[in-house]
C-alpha cells in the first residue's frame, strides 16, 4: 500500500523514467492502484512542462501518460482550444452578417406602403 515516492516536479525524474525499461515500468505502475494514482499526478505535472511539448511518442513518459493512462486527451491540448475559438469566431461573424442582411434589407416583401390597396 506504500507508493514509491517520485519527485513530481523534478525533470530529472522524468528523464530517469524515460531511460528505464518500459515493460518493467508499465508492469510496476499499472498493476498497483497507489502507483497508478501517484503516476497520474506526475503526468499532470509533466503535461505542463517543456518536455511534454517536445515529447517523442516513443518516450516512456508519453507512452505511460498518454497511451496507458489517457492523460493526453485531445480536449486538454492547445490546438483544440484554438480550433474552438476559431469556430466560435466564424459563427459570430456569420450571425452578424445574417442579422445585418435581415435588418438592412430595403422594402421587398414587407407589404403595405406604395399605392397598394
Amino acid at each position: 500500500m506504500s507508493a514509491t515516492p517520485i519527485p513530481m516536479t523534478d525533470p530529472r525524474s522524468w528523464e530517469s523514467i524515460n531511460e528505464a525499461p518500459y515493460d518493467k515500468l508499465k508492469q510496476k505502475i499499472l498493476n498497483d492502484e497507489d502507483e497508478k494514482f501517484a503516476f497520474g499526478i506526475v503526468c499532470n505535472y509533466w503535461e505542463g512542462s517543456d518536455q511534454y511539448k517536445n515529447a517523442d511518442a516513443k518516450s516512456n513518459m508519453y507512452k505511460l501518460c498518454c497511451d496507458e493512462l489517457g492523460k493526453c486527451t485531445f480536449y486538454t491540448q492547445t490546438w483544440f482550444f484554438l480550433i474552438c475559438g476559431g469556430v466560435a469566431f466564424l459563427i459570430l461573424i456569420i450571425v452578424i452578417i445574417v442579422v445585418a442582411c435581415c435588418c438592412c434589407r430595403e422594402g421587398g416583401g414587407r407589404g403595405g406602403g406604395k399605392g397598394g390597396a
